[in-house]
């Protein structure tokens, strides 16, 4: 299988691929309380660091995070449409001041 990555960025794999690992993103932030816009306002390096915390291979494009977003807007949806429903809980929601909002500029947080 010879595909050019511009064939196979539009073939039905790398769309399986995507929608797995955006799945695997947002269930992460979920659980961190992170909604989609704050995903969206990231900066790519911080969002690499998300990834990486999530234990997901960094997605290279914006095309996963846009995904990702979507995921956590619709759940947030459901999740208003059915409250107190178990499905709802972000287990993690003390973690989330160490993901969002993202740690200043200067801070000396410049790993990627």
């Amino acid at each position: 299988m010879n595909e050019s990555p511009e064939v196979f960025r539009h073939s039905d794999r790398a769309e399986a691929n995507r929608a797995a690992k955006a799945k695997a993103l947002a269930r992460w932030l979920w659980d961190r309380g992170i909604d989609g816009d704050d995903l969206i306002a990231f900066s790519p390096a911080h969002r690499r660091r998300v990834a990486r915390a999530a234990g997901v291979n960094p997605p290279s494009g914006i095309d996963t995070w846009a995904a990702t977003a979507e995921l956590l807007d619709a759940k947030a949806a459901w999740v208003a449409d059915h409250p107190g429903h178990p499905s709802g809980v972000r287990a993690h929601e003390d973690e989330r001041a160490a993901w969002a909002p993202e740690p200043a500029a200067g801070s000396g947080d410049t790993a990627t």
